[in-house]
């Protein structure tokens, strides 16, 4: 793969990271910060939204990248009717404005409660109606290999799998500036980080086993199908065995890690602060596992016709 095709599993990777990310902190915001003050939610709240808006802020020039003339990219949007193209570039342009407005929103004003809330909630379901389209362009009669709905299962479970270690690790990131919090014990019950490790760990074993799943069903299709979806399996169970091996095992043992580290610190009064590299090597290991993932999905994928 060259750099214009390496354009898009960035922009995809890294959109899909945004939007789970994105869903997973309001999830997150709904669930265990209700109590809290406004000053205190819109603290814990900012620097990972603004650390989403950047990575779909890359996301979007790194998919310019895979045109021949990005300047004519807004033509695009003219199909809207017809295309899944079409329709991914217009919701990926309204979710970048909705984060826009968001983070500013955040920055420039400790009010607006019910503002902020209906603007992450729309960006959140923005979000899904592009990772929607995103997975519909690959619906091709021609792509044996794509042409299932599996394709748009598995898009918004890496999804909710990317966001689920992304989200911890940002918090940690922040988090680490505040020496009170980075001190304290995860087995307090009233700790935020305590609860969100716990619902993204969970959200996370439950994303992998469903790709799992799901990868496991793939193969079976195409080894039942055409020649052409063969030639596909034939890719995957030999060519590419190992890369598919490493796509599901990376983010295996990245979570069990987490779980292992996150049992200890509960366990044997451990700080927060000592969950910080399980929580970092485990998002890489995921993130390298989608990687490798999104690089087989177009790798091993058998043109039918012209």
């Amino acid at each position: 793969m060259n750099v214009r095709e390496w354009a898009l599993p960035v922009y995809t990777i890294l959109m899909q990271l945004s939007v789970g990310t994105l869903l997973l902190l309001w999830l997150v915001r709904a669930l265990f910060m209700p109590k809290f003050e406004q000053s205190a939610k819109s603290r814990i709240v900012r620097v990972p939204l603004t650390i989403i808006f950047f990575t779909a802020c890359v996301a979007m020039v790194g998919s310019h990248f895979h045109l021949s003339k990005p300047f004519r990219s807004f033509l695009a949007v003219l199909n809207f009717r017809t295309s899944w193209l079409s329709r991914e570039i217009i919701f990926t342009v309204l979710f970048f404005a909705t984060l826009g407005c968001l983070v500013a929103i955040y920055w420039l004003s400790e009010d607006s409660r019910r503002l902020k809330s209906a603007l992450g909630w729309l960006g959140g379901i923005l979000g899904l109606l592009l990772v929607f389209c995103m997975s519909h362009i690959y619906l091709l009669p021609t792509q044996s290999a794509w042409n299932s709905r599996s394709t748009i299962l598995s898009f918004y479970l890496t999804t909710l799998l990317l966001g689920s270690l992304a989200l911890p690790a940002i918090l940690l990131i922040d988090f680490s500036f505040s020496d009170e919090l980075a001190m304290k014990r995860l087995d307090e019950p009233s700790l935020l980080i305590r609860n969100v490790l716990m619902l993204c760990t969970a959200a996370a074993g439950l994303a992998w086993l469903a790709l799992a799943v799901i990868t496991y069903q793939q193969l079976q299709t195409l080894r039942a199908g055409d020649s052409w979806a063969q030639t596909s399996f034939e890719l995957l169970t030999q060519l590419y065995l190992p890369l598919v091996i490493m796509r599901l095992a990376l983010p295996f043992l990245g979570i069990t890690w987490l779980v292992i580290c996150m049992a200890k610190a509960l366990g044997r009064n451990i700080t927060v602060k000592a969950l910080t590299i399980p929580v970092y090597v485990s998002c890489i290991c995921v993130l390298v596992g989608e990687i490798l993932g999104r690089f087989l999905f177009y790798a091993t994928h058998i043109r039918l016709g012209v």
